[in-house]
C-alpha cells in the first residue's frame, strides 16, 4: 500500500485531579492530526498533492481571510544575476514553520503562524554560474524535506541539505554536473532531488538546460558519494546502437549495460552522429516508489538544432522512465512523443504514484500530463498503458504525438514552417490525485516555428492563451467535469484539501473548486505572477492554514514576490 505520513504523538491522560482539564486540554493541543505538516514537494513521495486535512473545506474554504503576507527580499546580486525575480517553488510546512524558496536560490524559513523570518540561507550565485559547467539560466522550481532537512538543487547542480530549525548545512554535493563524459555541456539545477529511504540514496536529476546530455544520477545519502548516474541520451558523436541498451556509469567510473524495455523498435544509428547531440534533461520533481524501490523519470527533449540532425525516435527522450533506485538500471520505459520536435516533453513534476481502482481491483499507476496536451496512466510495474491517453484541448499538427513506432523519424523543423502547431504547450504543471480522480490543468495555447539562425528554432505563440482544468476518473480515463479559466496557466501545482481544489493562473488568480463538481467556490487575486501552487499546514497551536507564494517576472508585473496565507 502507498503510505502517507501521519505525524502524531501518544497522549496519555492521567485523571490524578478532578480538576486537571485544562492540562489535557495543554497536551491534547500537541498533536499532530492528519495533515499538520506538508513535508515533501507534492505533499507526499507520491506526489500526490493531497493534503488528507479537514479543518479547512469546502464548506467553510469562502470564508478564510489574509492572517498575514511575507514580502520576500529584494534579489542581492548584480550584473547579469540582478533580473532574477520571483518564486516558483510551493512552500514546504513542517511544526508550525513554512519554508520557501526564491528563484535566486534563497532558502526562508517563516513562522506558519505570524510570518516573521525564523533564519535564510543564501547559495553564493556568483560563484555557482562562474563555473565553466554551468548555465547562466537560473532558476528553482522544486524544494523539499526528509528526516529534518531541506534539500535544494542549486543553480550550478549542486545539492544543499539544511538544518530545518537552523538552516546550518548538513549535507551537500558540490559538482553532480561536472565532468559529465560524452562532451562539453552546461547544465542549471532547477529541481529538489528524492530519496529512497530504505537503501538511503539520493535522486537528483541533471537541471533543466538543452546543452547539456541528460542524465540521472544517485547518490550515497550518508557520505555524498556517487553510485550510479543513468544516462538519457547518447554522447556527442552518437552510438549507432544506442535503442537496444540502457547505459549506466558506476561510481567507481565503470560501466554497465542492460537490454531496452520499451515500446519503440531499435532504430539503428538513432539520433545520428553530430556533436550537437544535447537535451533530454531530467529537471522534474522526479517519483520514487518506497515500497518497491523503484524510481520514476520524466524526461525532456532536444531543444534549439534543427531535429534534421537527430534522426530517429531519439530515445530516452520525451518519456517516462522506470529505473532501480539503488543501482540505477532501467526497468522500463515508454515514449510519448518520438522525434519531438514540438518541445512536447513532462514539465515540473514527472507525474503522481498512484493506486488506482481498475474494475474489481487494485493497482499502482503512474498518471502524468505531458505538454504535448496528453494524459497518462501507466502500470507502475511494467510501463503498459491502464487506459488510452486522454486528449485535452484543441490539437493540430502533432503526428508525432503517440505516434509510436509510426512516428516521422527524420522530420525537420523546416517540415511545419507556416503550420499551426496546437497545443504549444498543453499540460504545465504538476497535477493532484485524490478520491480516484488526477486533477489536471492544460492550456489551449497554439505556436509556428521560427527559425533563430542556422539549424536553430524556436516556437512562437499563435493566438490567445486560456486554460481549462480537468478532473478525470483514473479508472478509466473518462473526464468527469472540467473548469475553465480565461488566463496562461504555467508551473503552479494542483492541491486538493477538504474536498478542494485549488489552482493558480499564470496571472495570479487563485480558484478553489468544488472537487466532486467543478463548482467554483471562491476566487482570490494574489496581485502577481502564479507560478508555485498552493500549500496547507498547520501553525505550531494546530491551526490549518493556507500558503501561496506568488510574484516574479511574468504575464504581470516583475515583483519579488510575496508569502500569503490564509486562515480562519
Amino acid at each position: 500500500m502507498i503510505r502517507y505520513r501521519y505525524v502524531g504523538v501518544l497522549v496519555i491522560f492521567l485523571a490524578v485531579l478532578a480538576g486537571s482539564s485544562l492540562v489535557a486540554a495543554q497536551v491534547f493541543s500537541l498533536q499532530h492530526s492528519a495533515g499538520w505538516n506538508w513535508e515533501k514537494a507534492g505533499f507526499d513521495d507520491e506526489n500526490s498533492g493531497l493534503n488528507p486535512q479537514m479543518q479547512i473545506n469546502k464548506g467553510d474554504v469562502k470564508d478564510l481571510g489574509v492572517k498575514w503576507v511575507y514580502q520576500i527580499p529584494q534579489n542581492p546580486f548584480t550584473g547579469s544575476l540582478a533580473s532574477i525575480s520571483g518564486i516558483k517553488t510551493r512552500p514546504l510546512v513542517m511544526n508550525g514553520t513554512v519554508y520557501i524558496a526564491t528563484a535566486y536560490n534563497r532558502v526562508i524559513a517563516l513562522n506558519a503562524k505570524t510570518g516573521n523570518e525564523v533564519w535564510s540561507f543564501q547559495v553564493n550565485l556568483t560563484k555557482a554560474v562562474s563555473k565553466p559547467w554551468v548555465s547562466p539560466i537560473v532558476d528553482l522550481h522544486h524544494i523539499t524535506s526528509y528526516n529534518g532537512i531541506i534539500y535544494l538543487q542549486a543553480a550550478d547542480c549542486a545539492i544543499y541539505g539544511l538544518d530545518a530549525k537552523d538552516g546550518s548545512v548538513e549535507f551537500t554535493i558540490p559538482d553532480p554536473c561536472k565532468d559529465i563524459p560524452g562532451g562539453s555541456y552546461r547544465y542549471v539545477g532547477r529541481s529538489a532531488p528524492v530519496i529512497y529511504e530504505k537503501q538511503d540514496v539520493l535522486i537528483l536529476g541533471s537541471g533543466g538546460q538543452s546543452s547539456g546530455r541528460g542524465f540521472i544520477a544517485g547518490y550515497n545519502l550518508t557520505n555524498s558519494q556517487l553510485l550510479w548516474r543513468w544516462f538519457i541520451i547518447p554522447p556527442w558523436g552518437g552510438d549507432p546502437d544506442w535503442d537496444t541498451k540502457y547505459t549506466v556509469q558506476k561510481g567507481d567510473g565503470s560501466y554497465i549495460s542492460g537490454p531496452s524495455k520499451g515500446n519503440i523498435a531499435p532504430y539503428l544509428g538513432d539520433w545520428g552522429s553530430s556533436n550537437r547531440i544535447v537535451g533530454g534533461t531530467s529537471w522534474d520533481l522526479n517519483l520514487v516508489d518506497q515500497e518497491s524501490g523503484i524510481v520514476y523519470i520524466a524526461t525532456s527533449v532536444p531543444e534549439g538544432p534543427d531535429s534534421k540532425l537527430f534522426p530517429g525516435p531519439n530515445l530516452y527522450g520525451s518519456s517516462m522512465v522506470a529505473l532501480n533506485a539503488t543501482t540505477g538500471e532501467m526497468l522500463w520505459y515508454y515514449q510519448m512523443t518520438p522525434h519531438d520536435l514540438y518541445w512536447h516533453g513532462v514539465p515540473f513534476q514527472t507525474g503522481v504514484l498512484a493506486e488506482v481502482r481498475l474494475e474489481n481491483k487494485v493497482g499502482k499507476a503512474v498518471l502524468t500530463g505531458s505538454k504535448s496536451g496528453y494524459v497518462y496512466a501507466f502500470n507502475a510495474e511494467n510501463g503498459s498503458l491502464l487506459w488510452d491517453p486522454v486528449k485535452l484541448g484543441i490539437h493540430l499538427n502533432d503526428g508525432n504525438d503517440n505516434a509510436g513506432n509510426d512516428a516521422n523519424m527524420p522530420l525537420s523543423q523546416k517540415d511545419l514552417v507556416g503550420k499551426i502547431i496546437c497545443p504549444l504547450q498543453g499540460v504545465f504543471a504538476p497535477s493532484a490525485f485524490a478520491y480516484n480522480t488526477l486533477y489536471v490543468t492544460a492550456q489551449n495555447n497554439c505556436g509556428t516555428p521560427t527559425p533563430t539562425g542556422v539549424d536553430s528554432w524556436r516556437y512562437s505563440a499563435v493566438g490567445p492563451v486560456n486554460s481549462t482544468l480537468y478532473a478525470i476518473d483514473a479508472s478509466n480515463g473518462q473526464i468527469k467535469w472540467t473548469f475553465y479559466m480565461p488566463n496562461q496557466y504555467q508551473g503552479a501545482a494542483v492541491a486538493v484539501s477538504g474536498r478542494v481544489v485549488y489552482a493558480v493562473d499564470r496571472t495570479g488568480i487563485l480558484y478553489a473548486l468544488d472537487a466532486d463538481t467543478g463548482r467554483l467556490i471562491r476566487t482570490l487575486n494574489l496581485g502577481g505572477v502564479g507560478a508555485a501552487g498552493v500549500s496547507i499546514g498547520a501553525d505550531d497551536e494546530g491551526k490549518m492554514m493556507i500558503f501561496i507564494a506568488s510574484g516574479g517576472a511574468g504575464s504581470t508585473k516583475t515583483t519579488p514576490g510575496i508569502v500569503i496565507a490564509l486562515g480562519k
